[in-house]
């Protein structure tokens, strides 16, 4: 995963989260913090101009950049998605 795309990661999920937000009724302008979780901590200033160039004009929500070893791939959205909201999704 080391030659992916960060800019075009971090604009793909800044665009979700506006995506998630809007269907929400809501925005990310009214966003405080947000979480970036990290496997490439050395490309901190690639991922902070992409972070800043998708709210320029806009306030900009407080950050917490952390590195990580290892990020887990989400196994159950399919079933999350097809289950009623009272079940938890199985995190094995």
């Amino acid at each position: 995963m080391d030659n992916v795309d960060l800019t075009a990661e971090v604009r793909r999920s800044l665009g979700n989260l506006e995506a998630v937000c809007r269907a929400a009724g809501m925005s990310l302008d009214r966003g405080l913090r947000m979480g970036v979780f990290t496997t490439r901590l050395e490309a901190f200033a690639e991922i902070s101009a992409a972070y800043a160039e998708h709210f320029e004009g806009r306030p900009v929500p407080a950050r917490t950049t952390i590195g990580v070893a290892a990020l887990r791939r989400c196994r159950w959205a399919p079933w999350w998605r097809s289950t009623p909201s009272s079940r938890w999704p199985d995190w094995h």
